[in-house]
């Protein structure tokens, strides 16, 4: 953990990023996402990482949604505006 300009509060690889509240490290992300690309199934990213699979059904859910709130350029939680782009 490193101190940003003395003011006592940590940061890591993953401030101010989509995955900063995270609990899993980096690593867990990056193979589901990948796994996820791959047409994987939620079941089996879940079997891949070892996690249960209420765990990667929504992770694959919110990468889905991060996804396309990035194509979009909008916030992830603005189901409104999405729908007004189809």
């Amino acid at each position: 953990m490193e101190y940003a300009n003395g003011c006592k509060r940590t940061f890591n690889d993953l401030t101010d990023t989509l995955l900063h509240q995270s609990k899993r490290s980096l690593p867990y992300w990056i193979l589901a996402t990948f796994l996820l690309c791959l047409s994987c199934s939620s079941r089996r990213i879940a079997r891949e990482l070892g996690v249960h699979g209420r765990t990667s059904y929504r992770w694959c859910w919110w990468l889905r949604n991060a996804a396309l709130s990035y194509t979009y350029c909008l916030p992830s939680h603005d189901s409104a505006s999405i729908l007004s782009y189809q």
